[in-house]
Parts: C-alpha cells; structure tokens; sequence
C-alpha cells in the first residue's frame, strides 16, 4: 500500500520521481500497473492509475514475459526512464525559471528607460519654459544658471531626450514626465517650506510662534518630519 500510494501521489510531477521513487518503490507488474502520460505542459508522468481527462499508455514491465530476468529488466529500463523524465523536467524548470528572470530584467529595464525618458522631457521643459532655473549643490544652496548655460543645458537636454526617448513610446515618456514634474514641484515646495521654516526659527526671529508650527505642521504634510 506505501508504495502503491507513493508512486501515484508522483502524478503532481516527476521532478518528485527522483526523491521518492527508487527502485523499492516500483511494484510488480502482477500487482500493480504503471501509466505514463504529459500534461498540458508536455511534462511526463507516471502513476498507478490512468488520468480521465487525457491519453496514456500502459508500460509493459515484462511480468509475463518468458525468462526469469525478463521483470527485472523491464522494471530497470522503466527506473532508468523515470530518471531520463526526471532530469529533463529539472531541465525544463531551470530553463523556464531563467526565461522569467530574465523577462524581469527586461521590463525592469523597460521602466527605467521610460523614466529616464521622463526626466529628460520634464528637464528640458523646466529650461525651455523661461524663468530663473537653479541647481542645488551639496550644501543646499542654489546656483542660478545664467543666459550661456541655460544654452548649453537646452542643448544637453534636447540630446539626452534623443538618447533616452529612443524606442519609448511617446504616451508612457509623456506620462513618465508628468511624474517627473509633479515630483519636482513637491520637491521645490519642499525646499521653499525648508527655507522659510529655517528662517522664523532662527534666533532672533519676529515670527511668531503660532506662525513657525504652521509652516513646520505644512512641511511635515509634504515632505515628512523635518
């Protein structure tokens, strides 16, 4: 009855067959069939019992053949098919598992070109648009671009709009720099609220202190606890 019950619960998938089936676990053939047959997959099976829903064939495991080696053999030549089976399963698996992580890595990699694709547009916008453009150096202090080097960022810009949009589709990069832009507003919002709360609670303010927690209670809604 184990080995009975063993060998058919191996129905879910031969990757099993080689774990839990050994050569004790093949019946003979006077007490027991064996039934092979694939899945919608193409992967083979073995089980005592045929399934409903598809096809399978009756291994021959030479129980009535003549000769006393003739079981023996067919039960070993059935072993040896079972682990052929197995292997390609494990084959099969370990191709299937690289093909999705590599299908990950594919749109993962899709998603970064189509926001870079989106920063690129939003940056070029932001020069393009007219006013006061600045950059941020480490220390927090802005540097203001004068008439020369707003020239020469439109031209760096529109390029790596060329090099990032290349192959995107103009509604995700569109889109992509929709979400670029919404996130500099809240991050210039941030950097003003920043400022203007460093400034009234510096000593010597006149701001009162009413004043001070709503700009801190504002920053914190935005950007988090300062």
């Amino acid at each position: 009855m184990t080995r009975t019950r063993l060998l058919h619960r191996t129905a879910a998938g031969v990757a099993l067959s080689l774990s839990l089936l050994g050569s004790l676990l093949l019946p003979c053939a006077s007490a027991e069939q064996i039934y092979r047959w694939k899945d919608d997959q193409g992967i083979t099976h073995y089980s005592s019992s045929p399934p409903n829903d598809r096809a399978a064939s009756q291994l021959d495991l030479g129980g009535d053949a003549p000769g006393p080696d003739s079981g023996e053999t067919a039960r070993q030549r059935l072993q040896e098919e079972i682990e052929r089976a197995n292997r390609m399963t494990a084959d099969r698996r370990q191709k299937a598992a690289t093909a999705e992580a590599q299908q990950r890595q594919a749109r993962e990699e899709a998603r970064r070109r189509v926001e870079r694709c989106g920063l690129a547009r939003q940056q070029l916008g932001v020069l393009i648009r007219g006013g006061p453009v600045f950059s941020l150096d480490r220390a927090g202090n802005r540097n203001y671009l004068d008439d020369d080097d707003r020239d020469r960022a439109i031209e760096r810009a529109r390029q790596e709009v060329r090099d990032a949009c290349q192959g995107v589709p103009a509604t995700a990069g569109q889109d992509a720099a929709g979400r670029a832009e919404r996130s500099l507003e809240r991050a210039t919002r941030c950097l003003e609220l920043r400022e203007r709360l460093d400034e009234v609670t510096r000593p010597g303010s006149r701001v009162g202190q009413a004043e001070a927690e709503q700009i801190r209670d504002a920053y914190a809604r935005l950007c988090g606890k300062p």
